[in-house]
């Protein structure tokens, strides 16, 4: 990850919040918790109401800024889950909540995200502000609980180089 002055990462001049959106007007919550020092990306045009909040920025820049970010607030699983191992305090809102096998298990076994249905935006405003006043704190716990969770698991790049040169020892 790296802080490049072209992206102002590290930490952001915003205190970020970038729902990344297929489509931003979906959800009333995003209006709701928007308030200055927050950035929306999107993959899309958006709503004239919510451009004053865009951040523009190139597509391969994106996770070295997700990593500089307070929180992740959005729609996306893939976001999600990104922010999740990057240890980057995460609330998600759609109809797939519960039903992604690999979210459920970065919520329920190591709290790196919570996910809500749309139904539910009172209780994620709730916890956003829960978050919201202790956000040094939450940062820091939320990268224990990345270590714990990169702790358990196998190191791709490891595996593969192994079974690689157990291979190549055996012809």
């Amino acid at each position: 990850l790296h802080s490049s002055s072209d992206i102002k990462a590290g930490p952001l001049p915003v205190r970020g919040i970038p729902p990344a959106s297929r489509d931003v007007g979906a959800h009333r919550t995003r209006k709701e918790i928007a308030y200055r020092s927050s950035v929306i990306t999107a993959e899309s045009s958006m709503p004239e109401e919510f451009r004053s909040y865009q951040f523009l920025l190139p597509p391969e820049k994106f996770h070295d800024t997700l990593a500089y970010a307070s929180m992740y607030i959005g729609d996306s699983q893939t976001v999600t889950a990104e922010s999740s191992v990057l240890g980057v305090p995460s609330v998600r809102c759609n109809t797939f909540v519960g039903r992604i096998t690999y979210l459920e298990e970065l919520q329920k076994k190591y709290g790196l995200t919570v996910g809500f249905l749309p139904y539910q935006s009172p209780e994620l405003i709730a916890l956003v502000q829960e978050w919201l006043r202790d956000m040094e704190g939450m940062k820091k716990e939320f990268q224990r609980r990345r270590a714990a969770m990169l702790s358990e698991c196998v190191n791709l790049t490891d595996w593969m180089w192994n079974i690689l040169n157990e291979k190549v020892k055996c012809h």
